[in-house]
């Protein structure tokens, strides 16, 4: 089980790992492109430096590892995609911006109490979910008369800011997270 010292400074710790992993976040980050007649790309999302954690963290001890169950979360992220729209003659160009409001996911982080193989006590991110997306608005740009098929066009970049979203979290994010992780020595005191 966790000694009730490693639970009391839980939450000092993700805080201050989150606190170190900020600057390391990349900013902006980049947002896969889409092909075909409506094409998404040179996609850019920032803000993702704002992350914090958002609620009590969760902690599970056994005799080889310990894990947690965080709350985190991002307000006021913006992204913007340039597209381009072939409908034969003309073609149509412009750029879409998003604004998201607040975040939510749940990140697992698991370390091993014991040191493995290669002498390391590893520390690694297993899984970063959102859980909630609040405040979605996006413009639209250089629309001009096909205005009429903004509103599938959204719905169609809107999932695609959301996967850029999941995937820059997944990525860039759990990268700096995982990369400050390994700094297990500086953290020590935190636990155990």
């Amino acid at each position: 089980g966790c000694r009730a010292a490693s639970k009391k400074n839980t939450d000092e710790y993700i805080d201050k790992v989150l606190e170190e992993t900020r600057p390391k976040i990349p900013e902006p980050a980049f947002l896969p492109e889409r092909v075909g007649r409506f094409k998404l790309f040179n996609g850019t999302l920032e803000n993702l430096s704002n992350l914090k954690r958002v609620g009590p963290a969760l902690v599970r001890c056994t005799e080889s590892s310990v894990s947690f169950l965080v709350p985190v979360g991002l307000k006021n992220l913006t992204g913007r995609y340039f597209w381009e729209m072939d409908t034969g003659l003309p073609v149509f160009r412009g750029f879409i911006d998003m604004f998201i409001g607040k975040v939510e996911a749940d990140v697992l982080y698991t370390r091993q109490r014991t040191p493995d193989e290669s002498g390391t006590k590893k520390a690694v991110i297993e899984k970063f979910q959102i859980n909630k997306l609040e405040g979605v608005k996006i413009d639209f740009d250089g629309l001009g008369p096909i205005n009429r098929i903004a509103s599938r066009l959204s719905n169609l970049a809107a999932r695609f800011f959301n996967r850029g979203l999941s995937r820059a979290l997944e990525g860039p994010v759990r990268n700096a997270i995982n990369k400050e992780l390994r700094n297990v020595k500086k953290y020590e005191k935190y636990y155990f």
